[in-house]
């Protein structure tokens, strides 16, 4: 678990993925102007990233070396598509990279996402290295080797698991990140305070703002600890068949309100909506209250849409006409119920 010892400095976590060597997270503050302490630029690089992300950050890496190639992606989900996937395949083809060869993902979860599935497939696997920008990737999709790209307005339903080489965390690029979207990530924080961590879940109820500087001191145990729960299930369940299914809280509902884009909701915004579909009244009061003092502006009635349900019915996750549901009744602990689609209703 987290500990204060260690904040401000230099921290590493290993991620065991269970396939070959571990591989590090380092979260350290600042890190991405000396990006040359964690890369070795010595072949090839493609640097994946998104017309989002600030020119700062992508000039830090372009100042690292000479041997880069840029891919600039449409920031937002529709990027994870073929049309995508393939034009990033025809850099690498042209530019004549081999296995060897390192793509750096610069960006947000689409950007990891994306990044992730590409070096999986090409030549049957390249280098990879993720540099989260996003609060959301920091805390979530940044580890356990999931990637893909969205189908028929599914998401994820393409993809693979592979991991990359190591992940760099600055918490400061935060700094220039819309309050919407460093919210919309904290949410995924609150979602494993939830199902693994009561100390993480008590921090936000003590929190007051949503904006940078409210959130400041708290960012980095944040992640930390956002980032243990993950690794404690991921490192029990690689390949989502069992234990690793309690990281979908609120991901049933979510992903289902998610692909019907209304209002361009954000992930962790449609997350919090799945959560309290599922929270008991105690837990949802309490759910509530921290996401109105992260200034969280979604419409709730959106939880009342018809349309939830035909969109749940082609979760790849459902198996034999029934769909495990993650609960969570007591803080910190969670559990999966089988429930029948048609109850979803």
């Amino acid at each position: 678990m987290y500990n204060s010892e260690i904040s401000g400095e230099k921290m590493k976590l290993e991620i065991n993925n269970n396939i070959k060597d571990t591989y590090p997270v380092y979260i350290e503050k600042g890190s991405i102007n000396e990006i040359k302490k964690y890369i070795s630029f010595s072949h090839k690089n493609l640097l994946l990233t998104d017309d989002l992300v600030p020119t700062e950050y992508v000039q830090k890496i372009l100042a690292a070396t000479d041997n880069v190639c840029v891919c600039t992606c449409l920031s937002g989900e529709v990027s994870k598509s073929f049309a995508t996937y393939q034009s990033i395949l025809q850099v690498l083809f042209d530019n004549e990279f081999d296995k060897d060869d390192l793509l750096i993902a610069l960006g947000g979860g689409v950007i990891g996402d994306l990044g992730g599935f590409v070096a999986s497939t090409y030549k049957r696997g390249m280098r990879f290295i993720n540099v989260p920008t996003t609060s959301l990737a920091m805390v979530d999709s940044s580890i356990g080797g999931k990637n893909g790209i969205n189908f028929l307005d599914i998401k994820n339903s393409i993809g693979s698991f592979y991991n990359p080489e190591m992940v760099i965390i600055d918490v400061d690029v935060l700094k220039t990140l819309p309050q919407r979207h460093l919210v919309n990530g904290l949410i995924e924080a609150i979602k494993c305070g939830l199902i693994g961590d009561k100390g993480l879940f008590n921090l936000f109820k003590k929190l007051n703002g949503g904006d940078y500087d409210s959130l400041k001191p708290h960012l980095e145990e944040i992640i930390i600890r956002s980032l243990n729960v993950k690794k404690k299930v991921v490192e029990a369940d690689l390949y989502d068949t069992n234990e690793r299914r309690v990281l979908n809280f609120g991901h049933t509902y979510g992903h289902a309100i998610e692909a019907l884009n209304i209002n361009d909701i954000l992930h962790g915004e449609a997350v919090a909506l799945g959560m309290l579909y599922v929270l008991n009244d105690d837990l949802k009061e309490e759910l509530i209250e921290i996401l109105f003092k992260l200034g969280f502006k979604v419409d709730f009635t959106l939880l009342e849409n018809e349309k939830i349900h035909n969109k749940i019915i082609h979760d790849k996750k459902i198996k034999n006409g029934k769909i495990n549901l993650v609960k969570v009744d007591n803080v910190g602990k969670a559990y999966i119920e089988e429930v029948d689609i048609e109850k979803i209703k």
